[in-house]
């Protein structure tokens, strides 16, 4: 499976994973399991590609320490 079609099946199975956060746990352990045995990824990057939130620029989420200073002071040095 490429990146770009698990990319697209990780939206659709956000989607349904975010549904059913009301409903009981084996049903999205359910989920997960799917996911697991379609993509062949471990249980643990499944739940942090079902629950980790995208950059709003499409990239990977920020991790770490926020920036302390902004672009236009850095590029005065």
């Amino acid at each position: 499976m490429s990146t770009q079609t698990k990319r697209e099946y990780f939206v659709i199975l956000r989607e349904r994973y975010r549904a059913a956060k009301g409903l009981s746990k084996s049903e999205r352990s359910k989920i997960i399991d799917e996911g697991v045995k379609n993509t062949g990824l471990h249980r643990k990057s499944v739940i942090r590609a079902l629950t980790l939130a995208r950059n709003v620029d499409g990239g990977p989420p920020r991790l770490g320490r926020p920036k302390r200073y902004s672009k236009s002071v850095v590029s005065g040095f």
